[in-house]
């Protein structure tokens, strides 16, 4: 057996140590640069963070219901509110949270943290759609204003799907935006997942679509068969979604999109 020299083997060694010094150094930098470039951004998320924590965790009857579909999930593989009777609510929001329900725990204190996570998600993709819109300081404001926002502070402190729609619903805003800005059909199929995703999420969602047509009557797109390929990419990729869930998973039919009753309980404060 040949063996290596100790000055040969002290070489090729400090070799190698100097190699991963100058990766480490290099990576040090770019997180450096990252955090140098971001700062007013981390910060934003941060404090949304910690001003949630100090708060709650809130419960209602509506949040201990949805608790229980997740839960139900957990323990049967379907939204099941007591076993065999499905939660008149779409589906997928739940099964993100038995998710992380599974993983870390089944207890309401962690899909609280489920809620927290997608609320300060929800604050990151409002800077972006600011500043792909209007610019980098009109993004970090509008983070700001929505971090200190009520209705977000509340929602992401108590167990509802709620923030998780308006998570995917700025999200297929976000990619929509740059799809038309780029005139991308791969980014407008990618934002009909997400539209797809949070209508199955809430069927809220749809209001979503409000601002995305408004932006694109905005940019004017003169192609006009790209641009009808482009719509049609995103019905059908939101469509196969929801066909995929109420036809072969749920068995329930694809008309039953329609019978959840997110419209129907109209709170009286509204008006």
């Amino acid at each position: 057996m040949v063996t290596k020299k100790a000055p040969d083997f002290i070489k090729e060694n400090a070799a190698r140590f100097r190699l991963t010094m100058n990766v480490l150094e290099a990576q040090y930098e770019k997180l450096s640069t990252v955090l140098q470039r971001n700062y007013p951004l981390i910060g934003i998320l941060l404090g949304s963070v910690l001003m949630c924590i100090s708060l709650g965790p809130y419960s209602s009857w509506d949040s201990q219901l949805e608790f229980t579909a997740a839960s139900g999930v957990v323990k049967w593989g379907l939204p099941y509110v007591t076993f065999g009777e499905t939660i008149n609510m779409q589906p997928l929001g739940f099964y993100v949270e038995a998710f992380f329900l599974k993983t870390l725990g089944t207890s309401y204190e962690i899909a609280v943290g489920v809620s927290t996570l997608f609320g300060v998600g929800c604050v990151f993709l409002l800077s972006k759609i600011g500043k792909v819109l209007y610019g980098r300081r009109t993004g970090l404001f509008a983070a700001a204003l929505f971090a200190l926002t009520p209705w977000k502070i509340i929602m992401s402190r108590v167990v509802l799907v709620d923030v998780q729609c308006l998570f995917l619903s700025l999200s297929f805003l976000l990619v929509g935006i740059q799809a038309m800005q780029k005139n991308s059909l791969r980014l407008m199929s990618l934002s009909g997942i997400l539209f797809g995703f949070a209508l199955l999420t809430k069927l809220f969602a749809v209001f979503m679509m409000i601002p995305l047509a408004l932006f694109y009557i905005h940019s004017r797109p003169k192609n006009t068969g790209r641009v009808l390929a482009g719509i049609a990419l995103f019905f059908l990729a939101a469509f196969l979604i929801q066909y995929v869930w109420y036809v072969p998973i749920s068995g329930r039919g694809l008309l039953s999109v329609f019978s959840h009753d997110d419209f129907e309980s109209v709170s009286p404060s509204w008006f």
